[in-house]
């Protein structure tokens, strides 16, 4: 397990790259401040079909999934036999039910979080997991969100990142201790929302809330206001709230806090959330279906270098399959498309581990990603970001 979460900090949204002694910089930007000032005429953007992906966007922020999803915390009195993934789940998560060390990094303990509260949502759906699993289930889901609860304060209780210095570009310019990052922040606020959900406990919500408001305040831009994205009506959100990563687009990071913030929305009807939400994932859309970016950086990153298909590093691991739940959350078969399609030409390329990972997200929907979630699942266990995929549909 140590190693898993090892390898999930150096893929945690930051390019490989060492820690540095450098002095730190100011730690925190402010959008606001430089939404007046213009970049040039944004014009003349191309490459995506516009009518195709912004026809929903008018209504994005009007449309909430709050009047078709029952809470998951209503348990059911229905049962159902297990299914395939279900039954795996069962035999390789293990769950941790015990409060977490203080110094546990929020991302491990975030996908574990995840894993457990979309195991315990089935549950409460009917599934027909054993009491005492159910019941561990529960345990691991409030153990991990109060962790985070715990911890916040370290980022200033609006956020979530990292305890160290980091030079995450590998540019000699190094965020300080402390810094808010929107990968942490991204996974600890989806596990936030989702226990809220199946556990009741509106402290992980309030606190959610929070944390993606005040990361959209301070660092996200829509393609209107100085910064150029794919389209009129995409949005990003910058790499942290450090004042040197102003602009910095990173894709995987992106769209990791489009999904938080949509599953912020699915259950407790957030439209401000749902909007960015579905501004971020369209232009995580353009980056993969009009230009087959399959590299680090958004197009209009300071530092992107074209390089097309040609680079397939693992973050494309999780690209793929965050694109994938945007598409559910959002009901997008063409984003759904892309998923697949991106999952396709990584699968190959990519590393066992970081393949298995998203195959296991897309194994109920795509089936030659089955045979390799199942498998790895088998030899290596379900803690850690596969097993989120064995039980999470938002469909």
């Amino acid at each position: 397990m140590r190693r898993v979460l090892l390898m999930l900090f150096v893929l945690c949204g930051c390019d490989a790259s060492s820690i540095a002694d450098a002095g730190s910089r100011d730690a925190t930007a402010d959008v606001q401040s430089v939404r007046d000032a213009s970049a040039g005429d944004t014009s003349a953007l191309d490459g995506i079909p516009g009518d195709a992906i912004e026809s929903d966007l008018a209504t994005a922020s009007d449309v909430s999934a709050q009047d078709t999803v029952v809470p998951g915390a209503d348990v059911t009195d229905a049962s159902r036999p297990l299914d395939r993934f279900e039954s795996l789940f069962a035999r390789r998560f293990v769950p941790h039910a015990t409060p977490w060390p203080a110094a546990t990094d929020p991302s491990g303990v975030s996908y574990h979080c995840l894993a457990a509260a979309s195991g315990l949502r089935r549950a409460n759906a009917g599934a027909s997991f054993d009491a005492t699993f159910r019941a561990q289930l529960d345990l691991a889901t409030r153990a991990a969100a109060d962790h985070l609860l715990a911890i916040a304060p370290t980022w200033g209780g609006s956020g979530w990142g990292l305890d160290r210095a980091w030079d995450a570009f590998s540019d000699g310019t190094t965020n300080a201790a402390n810094t808010v990052y929107a990968f942490q922040t991204g996974l600890a606020t989806w596990c936030l929302a989702e226990a809220a959900d199946v556990t009741g406990d509106t402290r992980y919500r309030t606190l959610a809330a929070r944390a993606i408001t005040n990361y959209r305040t301070r660092a996200f831009v829509r393609h209107g206001e100085g910064y150029p994205i794919n389209c009129t009506t995409c949005g990003y959100f910058w790499y942290s709230l450090a004042a040197a990563d102003v602009g910095r687009m990173v894709k995987n990071t992106n769209i990791e806090m489009a999904v938080a913030s949509l599953v912020l929305d699915r259950y407790g009807a957030d439209s401000a959330a749902r909007l960015s939400g579905a501004q971020a994932t369209l232009a995580q859309y353009g980056e993969i279906f009009s230009y087959a970016n399959y590299g680090y950086l958004g197009r209009y990153d300071t530092a992107y270098v074209p390089m097309g298909s040609s680079w397939y590093d693992d973050h494309n691991s999780f690209e793929a399959y965050l694109l994938l739940r945007a598409s559910e959350l959002l009901g997008r078969t063409d984003f759904r498309a892309a998923a697949i399609t991106h999952y396709d030409a990584y699968a190959p390329r990519g590393s066992a581990a970081y393949v298995a990972y998203a195959a296991c997200h897309f194994a109920r929907v795509h089936a030659p990603a089955a045979a390799t979630c199942a498998g790895w699942i088998e030899a290596n266990g379900a803690n850690n970001p596969a097993g989120v995929g064995l039980v999470m549909d938002y469909r």
